[in-house]
């Protein structure tokens, strides 16, 4: 298929696929936003002050087992879960500009995984790699 974009969904137990490639009424309504990834907490108030403290996050709200975290346009949610499991094998990519100036900052704050330190990568850009107190890994990267 030769498509901007393509669909696949079911309508009455039949797969649908919609490639878009011309007079898609999907193109014109449906675009995707952002992304809020929901990162597993042993301890959701540990974990808000540490992206507070070490990770220069503001907090959007807190609701006990529920909270979230913002800085600039990145979006956080924590939920309580006692599986450390679930959060050492959870991670998300994060966009950023001026990625050396920020390494410092993670860097100073103690954060950095020990084998995510900056480096190019051989897809292009740079990235790092930090780590949340309960082991979510966040991947900041620049292209």
């Amino acid at each position: 298929m030769n498509a901007l974009w393509t669909f696949v969904f079911r309508f009455n137990d039949q797969a649908i696929i919609d490639d878009c490639s011309e007079n898609c009424s999907y193109k014109e309504k449906m675009m995707f936003r952002y992304v809020v990834p929901k990162f597993p907490a042993a301890n959701v108030q540990a974990s808000l002050e540490f992206y507070k403290n070490k990770m220069g996050f503001r907090e959007l709200f807190n609701y006990g087992d529920y909270a979230a975290v913002k800085r600039d346009a990145v979006e956080i949610h924590l939920w309580e879960c006692q599986d450390r499991n679930i959060a050492e094998n959870t991670a998300c990519r994060v966009a950023v500009d001026d990625i050396e100036t920020l390494y410092a900052e993670y860097q100073q704050a103690g954060v950095i995984h020990p084998n995510g330190t900056l480096e190019e990568k051989p897809w292009g850009g740079k990235e790092f790699v930090a780590l949340d107190v309960d082991g979510n890994g966040l991947f900041f990267f620049q292209i």
